[in-house]
């Protein structure tokens, strides 16, 4: 795992990120979609910053259509995916299948800001297969189906 630390810049870059994708969700009507029960956070957005700077590629500044792929490196599209938990799961909802041609490969970050650690990435071919998807479970998938792969599944290359 490789840790990165945002400065205050880019933390601040991270906090105007998130507080327009909001009110761009608010005024388009988009509610939450997440996985568990807390609102779309700070942290998330604040990861992408972290997976950009390790990689030394510019953040996605438009807000107007962020709900596709997070930003693109090397001409593949990533979604990253954030956790506080270190042993954490990488979760995609099941709705996002249909978005799958958007997305080459989905990122997992751990950690809260301004820290984080990436943990690797995988394909969304390889991740959204039938053996992956799992729930609805009260107790850790509480709102919708999700694909699933844990860290060991994850290889820390970046295409």
């Amino acid at each position: 795992m490789v840790e990165i630390t945002l400065n205050k810049m880019e933390l601040r870059l991270a906090k105007a990120l998130h507080e327009q994708r909001l009110a761009e969700n608010k005024k388009r009507g988009i509610r939450d979609r997440q996985i568990g029960d807390d609102p779309p956070t700070f942290d998330g957005v604040a990861a992408e910053v972290a997976f950009c700077k390790l990689f030394n590629v510019y953040p996605d500044l438009n807000t107007e259509h962020w709900d596709q792929a997070d930003v693109t490196v090397g001409g593949y599209t990533y979604d990253i995916k954030q956790s506080k938990y270190a042993s954490a799961h990488l979760l995609v909802a099941e709705w996002k299948a249909k978005k799958q041609d958007r997305v080459d490969f989905f990122a997992m970050m751990i950690g809260q800001a301004p820290t984080y650690k990436y943990v690797g990435l995988i394909s969304s071919r390889d991740l959204m297969i039938p053996e992956r998807l799992k729930g609805p479970n009260p107790l850790s998938f509480p709102k919708v189906r999700s694909y699933v792969a844990t860290q060991d599944d994850l290889v820390v290359e970046v295409y």
